[in-house]
């Protein structure tokens, strides 16, 4: 079992270490989260936000287990309620094999054809070849996919299609390599490297998610909604792709998407807490992902678990803060009119015609002119959106907002 750590320094540096990489006897789940624990320990390590693993019931036994523990602890973060984070990662590997299960015909024979040329270095000479005869110019070869990784596959296909013309001369030109395909109804026609060829757009769009998603040396936790959104996204368009396989492998994708991201009861918020931490989108931008995701119903009580758990993780860690002079002070709408003076109340119940007049204005347009506390998120969540440029450093804005709050307190 290998178990990484993932924190921000105080420098608002990211860091990515592991800390623990050992043999374990059994895949039960108290086993793993009392060796979690074990390593917890030995590092000294007590303040656990989450804990990401794979999707075996197991792992979820484990997560089970550190949250008793943390919360004996008095450690974790709202009673460890958010504590297990799915791997996104994980999950579109799962989505996009269910899709390649019933694989498409041209890519069993795009399969069968690298399978052979791989086989043996004989067999690899005459398809270097081929491509030297064909003058595909080229400085890779073709890989054979593995089975348990869906992404291999488009590699695969990636890689193959640069020498459908060396293939074809492969084919006409070994008998080996004709009867080895004749199994399945022949070699690859035009036809065929036209459906891979459209295959590939689909699948670059899940290859490339997986990618980010999987970035060490960056942060990740503000894209994990855009990339699961913009998948399902991408599913729901080639739903009614006129290609009937790519039709096909959506909807095989749609109904596994939908087991892990369709129930709302189901999706940790902390996930879309990031992208409202990041200036750039905030909670405006959460609300049209949700509604756009989901119908009127879902959409409604998931947006109202997002502001709850919003404002359960600002108000635990004011809590936790030691009082200051940032804390007292607060901002105010105060609108003030030059046209009336304050008028004093006579005794005699005479009537205060500037309060007369601040009521009607505050009934008629429902802004108050009174001074409203408001807290540091609420003030966060009205300003302005950063500009959404290429490369933005999250952690180097949410820096120099500190730097900018010790400055002024």
């Amino acid at each position: 079992m290998c178990l990484t750590a993932q924190f921000i320094d105080d420098d608002w540096n990211f860091h990515k270490r592991i800390i623990n990489f050992c043999p374990i006897v059994s895949h039960s789940g108290q086993l793993i989260g009392r060796a979690v624990e074990k390593c917890l320990n030995e590092w000294g390590l007590k303040n656990i936000m989450t804990v990401t693993v794979d999707n075996a019931s197991s792992n979820h036994l484990a997560i089970d287990y550190l949250r008793r523990r943390l919360n004996i602890w008095e450690s974790s973060l709202l009673e460890g309620q958010y504590l297990h984070m799915r791997c996104a990662s994980h999950i579109l590997n799962l989505i996009v094999r269910e899709g390649l299960k019933e694989l498409d015909l041209s890519i069993m024979k795009v399969r069968a054809l690298v399978r052979y040329v791989r086989s043996s270095p004989a067999r690899l000479q005459k398809f270097k070849t081929c491509i030297e005869e064909e003058k595909e110019d080229s400085k890779s070869l073709v890989t054979l996919d593995v089975e348990t990784r869906w992404n291999s596959t488009f590699l695969m296909l990636e890689s193959a299609i640069k020498f459908k013309k060396a293939f074809a001369s492969l084919y006409m030109k070994d008998s080996s390599c004709f009867k080895e395909l004749r199994k399945l109804g022949g070699g690859l026609k035009e036809e065929d490297w036209k459906r891979v060829g459209s295959f590939l757009p689909f699948l670059s769009v899940f290859y490339d998610a997986t990618l980010r998603l999987s970035g060490s040396l960056y942060m990740t936790c503000n894209s994990y909604a855009h990339e699961i959104y913009v998948t399902r996204l991408m599913i729901s368009n080639n739903l009614g792709d006129e290609d009937e396989g790519v039709r096909k492998m959506a909807s095989q994708m749609m109904l596994k998407y939908d087991k892990y991201y369709g129930n709302v009861d189901n999706i940790n918020d902390l996930v879309f807490v990031a992208v409202i931490l990041d200036p750039r989108h905030k909670l405006n931008y959460v609300d049209w992902i949700v509604r756009d995701s989901y119908d009127e119903v879902k959409a409604t009580l998931l947006c109202l678990k997002i502001k709850v758990v919003l404002q359960s993780l600002f108000d635990s860690y004011a809590a936790s803060m030691p009082k200051s002079k940032a804390n007292d002070t607060s901002s105010s709408i105060c609108i003030s009119s030059p046209t009336f003076t304050q008028t004093r109340t006579q005794s005699g119940g005479k009537i205060d015609l500037q309060q007369l007049m601040t009521s009607k204005y505050e009934r008629d347009t429902g802004c108050s002119l009174t001074s409203v506390n408001k807290s540091e998120l609420e003030k966060y969540l009205e300003d302005a959106c950063e500009p959404n440029v290429p490369n933005f450093q999250i952690l180097q804005w949410w820096k120099d907002q500190a730097r900018m709050l010790r400055y002024w307190f």
